[in-house]
Protein backbone atom coordinates (compact mmCIF):
# COMPACT_ATOMS: atom_id res chain seq x y z
CA UNK A 1 0.00 0.00 0.00
CA UNK A 2 1.30 3.43 -0.91
CA UNK A 3 -0.25 6.80 -0.22
CA UNK A 4 0.45 10.33 -1.45
CA UNK A 5 -0.99 13.57 -0.18
CA UNK A 6 -1.53 16.50 -2.52
CA UNK A 7 -1.96 20.02 -1.13
CA UNK A 8 -3.02 23.26 -2.81
CA UNK A 9 -3.79 21.50 -6.11
CA UNK A 10 -7.47 22.44 -6.61
CA UNK A 11 -8.32 19.43 -8.81
CA UNK A 12 -11.70 18.02 -9.77
CA UNK A 13 -11.64 14.70 -7.92
CA UNK A 14 -14.59 13.29 -9.91
CA UNK A 15 -12.59 13.93 -13.09
CA UNK A 16 -9.47 12.38 -11.52
CA UNK A 17 -11.44 9.22 -10.71
CA UNK A 18 -12.87 9.11 -14.26
CA UNK A 19 -9.37 9.45 -15.73
CA UNK A 20 -8.11 6.62 -13.53
CA UNK A 21 -11.10 4.49 -14.58
CA UNK A 22 -10.26 5.20 -18.22
CA UNK A 23 -6.59 4.35 -17.61
CA UNK A 24 -7.49 0.93 -16.22
CA UNK A 25 -10.22 0.34 -18.81
CA UNK A 26 -7.81 1.00 -21.70
CA UNK A 27 -5.60 -1.75 -20.27
CA UNK A 28 -8.40 -4.33 -20.17
CA UNK A 29 -9.39 -4.15 -16.50
CA UNK A 30 -12.91 -4.49 -15.20
CA UNK A 31 -13.77 -1.57 -12.97
CA UNK A 32 -16.19 -0.80 -10.23
CA UNK A 33 -16.26 2.46 -8.30
CA UNK A 34 -18.20 4.17 -5.58
CA UNK A 35 -18.35 7.72 -4.30
CA UNK A 36 -19.46 8.98 -0.93
CA UNK A 37 -18.99 12.36 0.71
CA UNK A 38 -15.29 13.22 0.26
CA UNK A 39 -14.29 9.62 -0.62
CA UNK A 40 -13.89 7.96 -3.99
CA UNK A 41 -13.11 4.25 -4.22
CA UNK A 42 -12.19 2.34 -7.35
CA UNK A 43 -11.40 -1.33 -7.77
CA UNK A 44 -9.91 -2.68 -10.98
CA UNK A 45 -9.11 -6.29 -11.80
CA UNK A 46 -8.48 -8.60 -14.69
CA UNK A 47 -10.85 -11.48 -14.09
CA UNK A 48 -9.76 -14.24 -16.44
CA UNK A 49 -10.12 -17.70 -14.87
CA UNK A 50 -6.48 -18.64 -15.50
CA UNK A 51 -5.39 -15.75 -13.28
CA UNK A 52 -7.49 -17.05 -10.41
CA UNK A 53 -6.28 -20.61 -10.95
CA UNK A 54 -2.60 -19.69 -10.63
CA UNK A 55 -2.97 -17.07 -7.92
CA UNK A 56 -2.16 -14.21 -10.28
CA UNK A 57 -5.47 -12.43 -9.81
CA UNK A 58 -4.76 -9.00 -8.36
CA UNK A 59 -7.31 -6.31 -7.68
CA UNK A 60 -6.00 -2.78 -7.61
CA UNK A 61 -7.72 -0.48 -5.15
CA UNK A 62 -7.58 3.30 -5.49
CA UNK A 63 -8.88 5.39 -2.62
CA UNK A 64 -9.16 9.17 -3.02
CA UNK A 65 -10.08 11.15 0.07
CA UNK A 66 -10.38 14.83 0.79
CA UNK A 67 -11.42 17.97 -1.00
CA UNK A 68 -10.29 19.38 -4.37
CA UNK A 69 -7.58 21.57 -2.80
CA UNK A 70 -6.17 19.02 -0.32
CA UNK A 71 -6.58 15.30 -0.90
CA UNK A 72 -4.80 11.98 -0.70
CA UNK A 73 -4.59 9.03 -3.06
CA UNK A 74 -3.89 5.56 -1.74
CA UNK A 75 -3.06 2.55 -3.93
CA UNK A 76 -3.21 -1.04 -2.77
CA UNK A 77 -3.70 -4.50 -4.23
CA UNK A 78 -6.06 -7.32 -3.30
CA UNK A 79 -5.47 -9.50 -0.29
CA UNK A 80 -1.98 -10.94 -0.43
CA UNK A 81 -2.90 -13.89 1.81
CA UNK A 82 -5.70 -15.10 -0.45
CA UNK A 83 -3.43 -14.93 -3.49
CA UNK A 84 -0.68 -16.78 -1.65
CA UNK A 85 -3.11 -19.49 -0.57
CA UNK A 86 -4.45 -19.96 -4.08
CA UNK A 87 -0.92 -20.01 -5.45
CA UNK A 88 0.20 -22.55 -2.85
CA UNK A 89 -2.62 -25.00 -3.62
CA UNK A 90 -2.10 -24.62 -7.35
CA UNK A 91 1.67 -25.10 -6.90
CA UNK A 92 1.11 -28.48 -5.24
CA UNK A 93 -1.13 -29.55 -8.12
CA UNK A 94 1.14 -28.27 -10.91
CA UNK A 95 4.59 -29.02 -9.54
CA UNK A 96 5.51 -25.42 -8.69
CA UNK A 97 4.98 -23.83 -12.11
CA UNK A 98 2.25 -21.59 -10.70
CA UNK A 99 4.61 -20.18 -8.07
CA UNK A 100 6.69 -18.74 -10.89
CA UNK A 101 3.58 -17.28 -12.55
CA UNK A 102 2.38 -15.87 -9.23
CA UNK A 103 5.80 -14.32 -8.59
CA UNK A 104 5.79 -12.76 -12.03
CA UNK A 105 2.32 -11.38 -11.31
CA UNK A 106 3.62 -9.68 -8.17
CA UNK A 107 6.41 -8.04 -10.18
CA UNK A 108 3.94 -7.00 -12.85
CA UNK A 109 1.66 -5.52 -10.17
CA UNK A 110 4.55 -3.34 -8.99
CA UNK A 111 5.16 -2.17 -12.56
CA UNK A 112 1.46 -1.33 -13.03
CA UNK A 113 1.47 0.49 -9.69
CA UNK A 114 4.46 2.58 -10.79
CA UNK A 115 2.81 3.39 -14.11
CA UNK A 116 -0.40 4.35 -12.32
CA UNK A 117 1.46 6.66 -9.91
CA UNK A 118 3.11 8.36 -12.89
CA UNK A 119 -0.31 8.82 -14.48
CA UNK A 120 -1.88 10.20 -11.29
CA UNK A 121 1.05 12.54 -10.58
CA UNK A 122 0.92 13.94 -14.11
CA UNK A 123 -2.84 14.39 -13.88
CA UNK A 124 -2.64 16.10 -10.47
CA UNK A 125 0.45 18.22 -11.15
CA UNK A 126 -0.46 19.42 -14.62
CA UNK A 127 -4.25 19.18 -14.48
CA UNK A 128 -4.44 17.31 -17.74
CA UNK A 129 -4.97 13.79 -18.87
CA UNK A 130 -1.64 12.03 -18.70
CA UNK A 131 -0.17 11.05 -22.01
CA UNK A 132 0.27 7.42 -22.98
CA UNK A 133 3.72 6.14 -23.86
CA UNK A 134 2.81 6.35 -27.56
CA UNK A 135 1.69 9.98 -27.17
CA UNK A 136 4.95 10.85 -25.39
CA UNK A 137 6.96 9.25 -28.22
CA UNK A 138 4.97 11.23 -30.82
CA UNK A 139 5.51 14.51 -28.91
CA UNK A 140 9.24 13.79 -28.53
CA UNK A 141 9.56 12.86 -32.21
CA UNK A 142 7.70 16.02 -33.24
CA UNK A 143 9.96 18.18 -31.05
CA UNK A 144 13.05 16.46 -32.44
CA UNK A 145 11.81 16.92 -36.00
CA UNK A 146 11.04 20.61 -35.40
CA UNK A 147 14.55 21.08 -33.95
CA UNK A 148 16.15 19.40 -36.99
CA UNK A 149 14.15 21.58 -39.38
CA UNK A 150 15.25 24.65 -37.43
CA UNK A 151 18.90 23.56 -37.73
CA UNK A 152 18.41 22.91 -41.43
CA UNK A 153 16.93 26.40 -41.87
CA UNK A 154 19.91 27.91 -40.04
CA UNK A 155 22.30 26.04 -42.34
CA UNK A 156 20.42 27.41 -45.36
CA UNK A 157 20.30 30.97 -43.95
CA UNK A 158 24.06 30.89 -43.29
CA UNK A 159 24.82 29.66 -46.80
CA UNK A 160 26.06 26.18 -45.88
CA UNK A 161 23.51 24.57 -48.21
CA UNK A 162 21.66 25.85 -51.26
CA UNK A 163 17.89 26.07 -51.72
CA UNK A 164 17.68 22.77 -53.62
CA UNK A 165 19.50 20.88 -50.86
CA UNK A 166 17.42 22.66 -48.19
CA UNK A 167 14.09 21.68 -49.82
CA UNK A 168 15.23 18.11 -50.48
CA UNK A 169 16.39 17.61 -46.87
CA UNK A 170 13.29 19.33 -45.51
CA UNK A 171 11.09 16.75 -47.26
Amino acid sequence: MTKKTYQDKDRNLDALLRDIETWFSEQGYQIQSNKTDGTWLLQAAKTEMWRKAVGASRAFNVLIQGQPKDFSVELSTGEWASNLAAGGVAAVLTGGVTLLVSGLAVGWSKKIEGDLWNFIDQKVMFGEKAKSLQELVVVKTKNTLEEKIKQLKNAYDQGFIDEVAYNAKKL
